[in-house]
């Protein structure tokens, strides 16, 4: 065998051919944030632009998770509206705000 799997029909067998696994894709992606309270963001979170990063990241995989590939590119609005509402509802209490 050349490495592959071994699948067997009923008495018949076939040798399924080995193939590398498929990386995952990469996304990329632009938030603009604005500190509105100066007070908020120094004390609310330790370091709050790597709790927005984190938050984005987050919601951007479960929202994505929830689409099949080819519908990724076409809900690009979508997406990007429920990552903004995501974002700037615990943005706020950070004394941020999630601009687009």
């Amino acid at each position: 065998m050349d490495g592959g799997r071994v699948a067997r029909f009923g008495r018949a067998r076939a040798s399924l051919p080995s193939y590398p696994p498929l990386p995952p894709p990469q996304i990329d992606g632009v938030l603009f944030v604005k500190i509105v309270d100066p007070a908020a963001a120094s004390y609310g979170v330790s370091n709050p632009m790597a709790a927005v990063v984190a938050l984005a990241q987050t919601v951007m995989r479960s929202e994505i998770g929830k689409l099949s590939l080819d519908k990724t590119f076409e809900e690009r609005d979508a997406l990007n509206d429920a990552i903004v509402r995501s974002v700037q509802g615990a943005a706020a209490a950070w004394g941020l705000q999630c601009m687009r």
